[in-house]
């Protein structure tokens, strides 16, 4: 078996995601195309590669215009692959051409810095979306904070109008096959409270939905689950339209799905959220153990009578 082929198969082994994997390979063959040529896959990278290989690399990358944090991600990608050489002892492997040039590499900040907006100006934007499905898609995004792949792995039989609940206990995958995967993207999961105005647009929305075969509960226009990456494009429209950005694709000033995860655990946080319930809404593993063991005893009707008091109302 290739070394690639070995390494790829550790990653699937170990349970790293698909788009984790995708990734990995599509790293893996940027690099092998930078020491060879065009006509080559992932399972051309050569293992007697070296420093000046690795140099050359990030030479192209920036002269094709990748970014600095896409250039490191790439860095620590490759980095990985030889260390799992060197850690294999049927390879034999004693050099790592990557070690020392990452240590040259600048920290990326991990924290992608989001756009500011008030509650007056997010209740404006979503009073503003005049699409039933569109406006009750941005609802859920801005009252749970819950994923755009989360959100795309909804069914019908997941709100519960009895017992105002929503239950995320699933997320798209696989972006390229639409597989939806258990659990929420960190493999946990949640029971939701719906409030008033959630439940309002819910019921206008599933009222005019259209029939069709899947129990999705978001539908394309062509009648299929509503595809992760059509959820993001929706949004970003949506914010340009009603005002909130200019430039969809700036990353400090663009209004995304995952935006709305940071705006509403700010919002929860200054109007008095207990931080133990907010954990249970972001569907936040434990940090420590005294979390952990709260989590274990936290009754669902504590956390929703602290949701209700203190999530934001946007008037809709």
């Amino acid at each position: 078996m290739n070394a690639v082929e070995e390494f790829l198969e550790e990653l699937e082994l170990f349970g790293k995601s698909y788009n984790y994997i995708h990734g990995t390979r599509l790293t893996l063959r940027d690099f092998a195309r930078s020491c060879k040529s065009e006509n080559v896959t992932e399972f051309d990278v050569p293992a007697d590669a070296t420093e000046d290989d690795v140099k050359k690399w990030i030479k192209d990358m920036m002269e094709r215009g990748v970014g600095e944090r896409s250039r490191i991600k790439g860095i620590t990608v490759l980095q990985r692959f030889f260390v799992f050489l060197i850690e294999s002892p049927k390879y034999k492997l004693q050099y790592n051409p990557v070690s020392r040039i990452a240590k040259q590499l600048p920290k990326p900040n991990k924290q992608t810095r989001r756009p500011i907006k008030s509650l007056e100006e997010i209740s404006m934007m979503l009073r503003s979306i005049f699409h039933v499905r569109d406006r009750v898609m941005a609802v859920l995004l801005a009252k749970t904070g819950i994923r755009a792949g989360e959100l795309s792995a909804l069914d019908l039989e997941d709100v519960d109008f009895e017992n105002r609940t929503l239950r995320v206990d699933k997320h798209i995958g696989n972006f390229c096959s639409h597989a939806i995967a258990k659990g929420r993207k960190n493999k946990v999961e949640s029971m939701i409270p719906l409030d008033d105005e959630t439940l309002r647009v819910l019921k206008v929305y599933l009222a005019i939905r259209q029939q069709c075969n899947t129990n999705a509960l978001f539908i394309s226009g062509h009648r299929n689950r509503m595809p992760v990456g059509e959820i993001s494009k929706i949004i970003k429209i949506w914010a340009v339209r009603t005002g909130m950005c200019k430039n969809s694709n700036k990353t400090e000033e663009k209004i995304t799905p995952h935006f709305f995860r940071a705006w509403i655990t700010y919002q929860l946080q200054i109007n008095g959220c207990n931080p133990i319930i907010i954990d249970a809404i972001r569907g936040d593993k434990a940090s420590n153990m005294r979390t952990f063991y709260a989590n274990q005893v936290l009754p669902f009707e504590e956390i929703r009578r602290e949701y209700e008091r203190t999530v934001p109302k946007f008037g809709i």
